[in-house]
């Protein structure tokens, strides 16, 4: 399962999500705050969820059409 979160903030749902999908899956996360994305990212690394990441990007503009998951 690949999970793209729009508007993910501090990564409250992204470790539900990350949970859910589990290390097979993905989840890619969208915000425009950097300062909630790093909070973000150390929150999954802190949990062991390499399957997630997460980039600076405006969600109204954001176009994942070519784009690859990790």
């Amino acid at each position: 399962m690949c999970v793209l979160e729009l508007g993910c903030g501090v990564g409250e749902v992204s470790l539900i999500a990350a949970r859910l999908v589990g290390p097979r899956g993905s989840l890619h996360g969208l915000d425009l705050d950097p300062t909630a994305l790093e909070i973000a990212r150390r929150r999954v690394q802190s949990a062991g969820h390499g399957h997630v990441c997460f980039e600076l990007v405006d969600v109204a503009i954001f176009n994942p059409h070519g784009r690859m998951m990790p």
